[in-house]
């Protein structure tokens, strides 16, 4: 059985040579039936595969075909060494050395198991001259090594970047928040403005204080009579008559006001 991988457990370090593996444009499809994205593998012959192809393969027995899951089982060095040795394209060459020239693939499940069989169990197909390779485990290892280096360093320089994405935002944004003021200035007075402000008044206040027109009537000068008359009814000791006595005397006829000072006179 194969051991899987646990819920929050570190991503392991095989699935990155996984995907390196994979970007190989020859195992970005099935070995044996060209499906697109191919998701696990027979590690023991060292091909990619579908998922209905890898349960043929299942079918087959782990003493012809050892299936794993690409990135849900857990992999060893000599098994990822096995996929980087032969893949898909050397594949094809060691096991479909001889199929016929004008060959088919099956779609059919029934034709495509067929197929599989004869090209790995009966080995119908394979090149006269082929030798098992020896999978080079050490330098999967080294690889393992370099990334898990890599790995211990990353946290690191993922600060230093932090930190240095921290201070230029904070010098940067003092200069945007003060370039947007100037941007929204509010706008200068139009001319009409100042010529409204600047103009004399209406034509109302120019009437209150305007010279009389020519039409109109001089105020006459009061008479002498008058003159005396209002300074014998007022006594010297007595304050000025409020607004409201001299409208009440200029108010009388004039034959009640000139009586008296007249008698006074001498006239009467």
């Amino acid at each position: 059985m194969t051991q899987r991988q646990t819920v929050g457990q570190p991503v392991d370090r095989t699935q990155l040579i996984i995907a390196e593996i994979l970007k190989d444009d020859d195992n970005k499809y099935c070995a044996d039936c060209d499906a697109k994205a191919p998701r696990w593998a027979s590690w023991n012959i060292g091909v990619l595969l579908c998922i209905r192809c890898a349960g043929i393969h299942r079918g087959l027995g782990v003493h012809i075909s050892k299936v794993k899951s690409l990135n849900l089982d857990s992999w060893e060095p000599h098994q990822i060494a096995m996929l980087r040795e032969i893949g898909n394209r050397r594949g094809r060459e060691i096991y479909e050395a001889n199929l016929p020239e004008y060959f088919r693939r099956p779609q059919t499940d029934f034709a495509l198991e067929q197929f599989i069989r004869a090209k790995y169990e009966q080995k119908r197909f394979i090149a006269a001259d082929f030798i098992p390779p020896t999978p080079n485990a050490d330098a999967v290892n080294k690889e393992l090594n370099r990334l898990e280096q890599l790995s211990k360093k990353r946290p690191t320089a993922s600060k230093s970047l932090a930190l240095a994405a921290g201070s230029k935002e904070s010098s940067t944004k003092p200069q945007s928040r003060a370039s947007k003021p100037a941007a929204k200035a509010p706008p200068l007075p139009s001319r009409t403005a100042d010529i409204i402000e600047l103009s004399p008044p209406g034509p109302s206040k120019k009437s209150t204080s305007s010279p009389p027109s020519k039409g109109a009537k001089k105020p006459s000068k009061p008479a002498a009579s008058e003159a005396l008359i209002e300074v014998s009814a007022v006594p010297s000791a007595q304050p000025e008559p409020t607004p409201a006595t001299t409208i009440q005397v200029s108010s009388l006829p004039v034959f009640m006001i000139l009586t008296p000072s007249l008698r006074h006179m001498g006239r009467y």
